[in-house]
């Protein structure tokens, strides 16, 4: 376990946050987690509240949209909108990822014990990358590097609730995260690029993530990582005395 320590001015003061680097999730209480991914996907960037049930439409609201639904009766298409993101749908989500060689990092507020951020992935087989990713092929983008070369971490979630983003939590997480990638030199993740790249693509941008215009489908970046470069570019923004290694959960 992580304990990181700070004392911030902007909005509520955070006293202590702890930091969980778990290769599991059985010892977490998983339906708060499965709550709290609800709650913070329902928000901006995201905006994934709730969702039209009609097989045809699939249109769908942030929690912003409230009074909208309000209006609306939470109905759409004459049929009830759902949780875009459904609680039993989540604990089924979080039981099949126990079969992967997972990574999974979780933040909490110690003061209100809550869950306040999470990160995980894991390691993906660089046949099944290359297939999946690349349609056989490996891409010929990526310079000087042959990214079959060993295996290859694959970055699923990274999120933090509303009221604690901008306080370096998020950086915080993926450091700990690419620390923890011990048999690979890649981290991969897909994020909205375009014309019209979303702010988690910006954000892993300013990071050092990087991709091409060579892949680019569907308005979805890959973007691909060499680990040791960002691990020196996180170094010189976290402060790492604030950083302190427990070995109870």
């Amino acid at each position: 376990m992580i304990h990181k320590e700070r004392k911030l001015n902007n909005h509520e003061p955070i006293k202590m946050v702890t930091y969980h680097v778990l290769n599991s999730f059985k010892s977490i209480d998983v339906t708060q987690l499965a709550k709290k991914y609800q709650s913070i996907y329902a928000h901006s960037p995201w905006g994934e509240w709730k969702i039209c049930s009609s097989d045809t439409c699939h249109k769908y609201w942030g929690i912003e949209d409230k009074p909208i639904l309000k209006k609306l009766n939470f109905k759409h298409c004459n049929k009830p909108v759902l949780d875009y993101w459904p609680i039993d749908f989540l604990l089924e989500k979080f039981k099949s990822l126990e079969k992967k060689q997972l990574t999974l990092i979780i933040a909490k507020d110690d003061v209100k014990n809550e869950i306040i951020g999470f990160c995980w992935g894991y390691i993906k087989p660089k046949e099944d990358f290359k297939e999946r990713i690349f349609g056989g092929r490996a891409p010929n983008f990526i310079p000087n590097m042959n990214l079959f070369d060993g295996q290859v971490s694959y970055l699923s979630e990274i999120a933090v609730a509303p009221n604690y983003r901008e306080k370096g939590i998020g950086k915080s997480l993926l450091n700990l995260y690419i620390n923890q990638q011990k048999n690979t030199n890649w981290v991969f993740t897909q994020t909205k690029g375009g014309k019209n790249p979303s702010i988690s693509y910006k954000w892993f941008q300013n990071l050092g993530f990087y991709t091409s215009d060579a892949f680019n489908k569907k308005s979805m970046v890959v973007q691909i990582l060499e680990i040791s470069s960002l691990i020196s570019k996180l170094k010189k923004e976290l402060n790492p005395m604030s950083l302190v290694l427990r070995d109870n959960y």
